[in-house]
């Protein structure tokens, strides 16, 4: 065997291991490729979950808001029945000492 054998076996093995090194690169690129896509999906999960999330709670903000409102008007319209019933309760008296006073000058 002469040694131009000798070196084409040798540029041929190289050319193995660098063509195996290669493939072996790029299966792991696909790999890496595939995490990243799952990763990326993951995100854009979590970031609609997150947008849900964000409406959810400015809802609740909206309905307690609504409520405090609510809160407010019925306290404001309690207390105008509690001054109509003083007022009432004041002229049922009033009448009352009328009512006394009429029958007092019939005698």
């Amino acid at each position: 065997m002469d040694i131009s054998e000798d070196a084409i076996r040798d540029v041929n093995a190289s050319l193995e291991n660098l063509n195996k090194s290669f493939n072996d690169i790029y299966s792991a690129t696909m790999e890496a490729i595939k995490a990243i896509r799952k990763l990326n999906e993951g995100l854009n999960s979590i970031d609609e979950d997150k947008e849900e999330a964000i409406m959810a709670i400015e809802s609740i903000s909206s309905v307690t808001e609504e409520t405090a409102a609510s809160t407010e008007e019925l306290s404001a319209s309690m207390e105008e029945q509690a001054a109509t019933i003083e007022t009432i309760s004041n002229n049922t008296e009033d009448l009352s000492n009328v009512i006394k006073k009429i029958r007092e000058n019939r005698k």
